[in-house]
């Protein structure tokens, strides 16, 4: 148990509240809600540092606050270790099998993945939170960092919501992860109904990650209404958020993500850094195959420098606002829900904000249209199939 006398870098750990909450204030149901995850893997601690400075200084404090705010801790066991995970991933668990696994059977019968405890926690945490103050303005964060030189960035599922919140901020802004990862827990937190943003800092032991997750948490409380602000601090806090931003912000879509398995032995070239220009055909990396080419010329996205992860590179490319225009607009006019009108496309019929394609039929519908009408493509249990995700 905590001891009100232990300290932790000048604060009492008392005020830590507990392992789980870095800090946790609550003022009541009608007022805002803002919840933040650091530490989801356990390498990425610039997201914890960040917070513990905000206490210091007085900015996360209960007397200054207009709303109800919880800061909390991800993988415990891994943030210990300095690894970024134990035995699977944190954030790739999150799915409808994995979420009953671990509500309705006995943990004794779960298979031995750590992260399953960890995720079970969390789902108390989160259920606790929604179910107290999800009736009012809720919305939720999860911070990173990367292991390649970076500025800031937002990556986040294309939903209307979110959108929203994501364009007050002056960076780019990526859309479509979801397409290529299983079991983010921000698309869990979508699926529950509520806008939720991936912020990523930049590079895990740089001082300026730490610096732009300072100045990110704080502008998240201003424009959550939680904590007011002058324009002058909002102007500077977006100065060293957007600062070595080496693109223009605005949308940008993922077109390729190489996927790494345990065994590929994959290393990225040297000299690579997030938002770098590629050709299509160039040289990125090599594994036990050999090179690895660039399939789509564009940008390339979170290179991965370390020995840990299963995402080798991402490409991306600019969304002309154009296209980000029209697809509002279709999804405020209702086009999405006439998707089943469609021939070879029908409700799934165990998740309510998922649609089947039977692409033998659907072949004339291409990814582009779904993603203006509000669904993102993922793979079926066959080749047959495809899976649309509503997100409006």
């Amino acid at each position: 148990m905590i001891k009100p006398e232990q300290k932790t870098e000048g604060i009492t750990k008392a005020r830590l509240m507990d392992d789980r909450y870095l800090f946790r204030c609550e003022k009541g149901k009608h007022c805002p809600t803002l919840v933040a995850f650091v530490g989801i893997h356990g390498n990425e601690k610039a997201s914890i540092k960040a917070a513990i400075d905000l206490m210091q200084e007085g900015i996360l404090d209960p007397d200054g606050l207009n709303g109800n705010v919880f800061i909390i801790r991800g993988n415990l066991r891994a943030l210990a270790l300095g690894r970024r995970f134990v035995d699977k991933d944190l954030n790739r668990i999150w799915t409808g099998e994995n979420l009953a696994l671990v509500r309705d059977i006995p943990e004794a019968r779960w298979p031995p993945v750590h992260e399953l405890a960890e995720m079970k926690e969390l789902d108390g945490v989160i259920s606790d939170i929604v179910a107290e103050y999800g009736q009012g303005n809720i919305c939720f964060l999860d911070l990173h960092t990367t292991s390649a030189e970076s500025g800031a960035f937002l990556p986040f599922n294309d939903s209307l919501p979110n959108r929203q919140l994501a364009e007050k901020f002056p960076l780019p802004l990526i859309l479509g992860i979801e397409e290529f990862l299983d079991g983010p827990l921000m698309s869990h937190i979508n699926n529950l109904g509520y806008p939720a943003l991936g912020f990523e800092a930049g590079r895990h032991e740089s001082d300026t990650s730490v610096i732009r997750h300072r100045a990110f948490l704080i502008l998240m409380l201003v424009h959550s209404r939680i904590l007011s602000l002058s324009p002058s601090r909002i102007l500077n806090l977006e100065r060293q958020l957007a600062a070595s931003v080496t693109i223009v912000p605005g949308f940008y879509e993922i077109l390729h993500r190489h996927e790494v398995l345990p065994l590929d032995g994959f290393a990225m070239d040297l000299g690579f850094v997030n938002f770098m220009p590629v050709r299509k055909g160039q040289r990125l990396a090599a594994d036990n195959t050999g090179t690895i080419a660039a399939k789509f010329g564009g940008r390339i996205f979170m290179p991965l420098y370390q020995t840990e992860g299963s995402d080798g590179f991402f490409i991306i490319e600019r969304v002309s606002a154009f296209w980000m225009h029209l697809s509002k607009w279709l999804r405020q006019l209702g086009f999405s829900k006439l998707i089943t009108k469609f021939p070879g496309i029908r409700k799934d019929p165990v998740e309510a904000n998922m649609f089947l394609v039977d692409t033998r039929v659907a072949s004339f519908l291409h990814r582009e249209i779904f993603h203006l009408l509000g669904y993102r493509v993922k793979k079926g249990d066959s080749s047959r199939f495809l899976r649309l995700v509503r997100r409006d």
